[in-house]
Parts: C-alpha cells; structure tokens; sequence
C-alpha cells in the first residue's frame, strides 16, 4: 500500500475516534434521560441494518421466499431470539435452519 493510503487511514481513524471521544472527554456532561432511551436502540438498529439486506437478498436481488435460506435463517433466530432471549439457542437455531435449508436444496 502505498503512503497516501495509509495516511487516509489514519485520519479517517483519527476523526472517528475524535468525535465518538469528545461525547465523553468533558467531565460533567450528562445526556437527557430521552437521548439515553434513544442511543439504548442504536446497536439493535445497527445491527438490522446489516443484516436484513443479506438476508432478503443473498445474490444481489431481493428473493421473499422459502427457498432464501438466508432469510429462512434470520426469521427463525429472530423469532427464538424474542421468544427466549437465549443467545446460544438462537445461533444453534439460525444456523440449523439456514444450513438444513442450503442442505435440502442442495447448494
């Protein structure tokens, strides 16, 4: 790689690191009970954001069908996730599915 790489790199490391830093760097600060209640659903939202748009379209277009293992897979672990909260069971449980499902299909 060359220099001009690495120092984007760095500066753009450098200016993530500044402003998620700079919430918490000055002592006494404290957020609002509502933003609090909001930042609660930033990882949760994060989170469907990159994983929704691989489930509903593994190849590059959208496929809402029983045949998407990919889907197939995120709907069963949501829906043990909700139900029982139990991490390991949904993992076991979405991975059961999407590879059952990639194993009837034969891909």
């Amino acid at each position: 790689m060359n220099d001009a790489l690495w120092l984007m790199i760095l500066g753009m490391a450098l200016v993530t690191f500044a402003t998620r830093f700079s919430l918490f760097a000055v002592p006494g600060v404290q957020f609002s009970p509502r933003l609090q209640r909001g930042l609660a659903y930033v990882p949760v939202s994060v989170f469907a954001a990159i994983i929704v748009p691989m489930a509903v379209a593994p190849s590059d277009e959208v496929q809402l069908s029983v045949t998407n293992a990919h889907l197939m897979g995120a709907l069963a672990a949501g829906l043990l996730a909700a139900r029982t909260g139990n991490l390991l069971l949904t993992l076991i449980a979405g991975f059961a599915v999407f590879g059952g499902l990639k194993w009837w299909m034969g891909v």
